[in-house]
């Protein structure tokens, strides 16, 4: 339709091969003012001065359907539907309104100000600016508003509920409705095999591939720098920079990054990325902060429910999970094995004349020994494997997708892996040995009870064979 008015106006003459013409300058229009558009907020805004006098021209000099170009503004302030809305339409909508008031009778007597049609232009342009600005700042307000009270709602749902996934769900509504941005998201800093990682857990943006999770202590990117300095960071422009975690995409200009930290303690950080360079003010930054810190409150708790809640199916010797976690794990597995037909092992595991070394070694010793044993143990099993102590010096494991041959075949790996093993303690080293008993689904039972009675069984009868061997039923 813009096109079509260009078309239309006086300088095109239609049938004479002048179309092409007012294609290219069109085309050439809309890619100078949204270069720049994004060179700066200053260029911005001539640019929608220019976008502006150009509608009221059309408007004025010649046709109302060319109303059209009104549009311009909307067009050229970029990709975003609020900004079209805002500067487009509500200012279309203004001007119009502008230009109503000049042509009607009640201005008849101020007419002899506007003796040349420029001035009548630019004045009337200036005031469909400042209008359009003034309900636009306006909205945004109203806008921010409504994100204070999405953040009051974070802390009054959260209060009630540990739902990790709720929770992020609520901060990227909350972050979207509050701030301008292409890309929108947060990392949480998280203990991944022994080494702390920050870990994406939030993002939005057509861009989402290009983020992945990183170690706190990575230099040259802000990402780090915010998470040890424990400060907001506004970055003016990343064009140029070289971020070592932020990719080199044309659109990545300004960005604000703020830590969530609870007290002194650092938990994660949140970001916002822009198409525009310069695009945070100071009392966004502030506005972050708030949001943050209302956030990290929340977050703390959910961290301290989830310790709390694996600390209440984890073994505070060996590191394992619980009698209780294997026997409530064991039926839903074997739940989903029977749907799939699949097959599935239990496998209990007990060290051999533990009471002998207790007494040799002393008890402490000995509890260091299980501990050795369950670490053992566990490198030597697959990812997918449950690894849980049963009781005492027993030790029991849930083996999905293994029937009774193949499962034997592993446990007399495990066996062999602690045969081999030297151990060492209180200064001295010892050979310790296990015995194992092993039943299967669907060969030696088909309930949960059922298998661990069978390889209760298998085990016992491995040690009345002697001990430090592996006997299935």
């Amino acid at each position: 339709m813009i096109l079509y008015a260009f078309y239309l106006s006086p300088f095109f003459t239609p049938g004479h091969g002048d179309f092409w013409l007012a294609g290219a300058l069109f085309v050439s229009y809309a890619v100078i003012t949204d270069l720049l558009f994004y060179a700066n907020k200053t260029a911005a805004a001539i640019v929608f001065f220019l976008d502006s006098l150009v509608c009221a021209g059309f408007f004025l000099e010649w046709k109302p359907f060319m109303v059209p170009l009104l549009f311009l503004p909307g067009i050229t302030a970029g990709y975003s539907f609020r900004r079209f809305v805002m500067l487009g339409l509500g200012n279309m909508i203004l001007q119009i309104g502008v230009f109503s008031f000049y042509f009607s009778p009640h201005f008849s007597l101020w007419n002899y100000v506007f003796q040349h049609s420029i001035l009548a232009i630019i004045l009337m342009n200036m005031t469909g600016i400042f209008l359009s600005y003034a309900v636009f700042h306006a909205f945004k307000e109203n806008e921010q508003s409504r994100g204070l009270l999405d953040l009051i709602q974070v802390g009054q749902q959260m209060g009630s509920s540990l739902n990790y996934e709720k929770l992020s769900s609520l901060l990227m509504k909350v972050l979207t409705s509050m701030f301008d941005a292409h890309t929108y998201g947060f990392y949480v800093l998280e203990e991944r095999e022994s080494e702390k990682m920050a870990v994406l857990h939030g993002i939005d943006s057509m861009y989402h591939q290009l983020f992945f999770d990183f170690a706190p202590e990575m230099e040259h990117s802000v990402f780090s720098q915010v998470l040890k300095e424990k400060k907001i960071k506004n970055v003016a422009d990343l064009k140029g920079t070289q971020d070592r975690l932020l990719p080199s995409v044309k659109t990545f200009r300004g960005a604000l990054v703020c830590p969530i930290c609870f007290e002194d303690e650092v938990l994660g950080l949140i970001f916002l990325i822009s198409g525009s360079a310069n695009a945070y003010t100071s009392s966004q930054e502030s506005l972050l902060s708030l949001l943050s810190n209302q956030f990290a409150v929340t977050l703390k708790n959910i961290l301290l429910y989830q310790k709390t809640a694996v600390m209440a199916i984890t073994d505070s010797l060996t590191g394992l999970y619980t009698h209780g976690y294997f026997q409530d794990q064991l039926i839903k597995q074997l739940t989903e094995h029977k749907y799939q037909t699949k097959p599935l092992s239990v496998i209990i595991l007990d060290v051999d004349h533990f009471k002998v070394v207790n007494d040799t070694f002393g008890h402490p010793q000995g509890d260091y020994i299980l501990s050795q044993m369950a670490g053992l143990i566990r490198n030597n099993v697959r990812p997918q494997d449950l690894v849980c102590r049963y009781g005492g010096d027993e030790f029991v494991l849930i083996a999905p997708g293994l029937d009774r041959i193949s499962s034997s075949v592993y446990a007399e790996r495990v066996r062999k892996s602690v045969e081999d093993y030297v151990f060492v303690v209180g200064g001295k080293t010892a050979r310790i040995t296990i015995s194992a008993g092993v039943s299967s689904f669907p060969e030696s039972a088909q309930t949960a009870k059922d298998l661990i009675e069978c390889s209760d069984k298998a085990l016992y009868e491995s040690k009345r064979r002697g001990r430090n061997r592996v006997v299935y039923v």
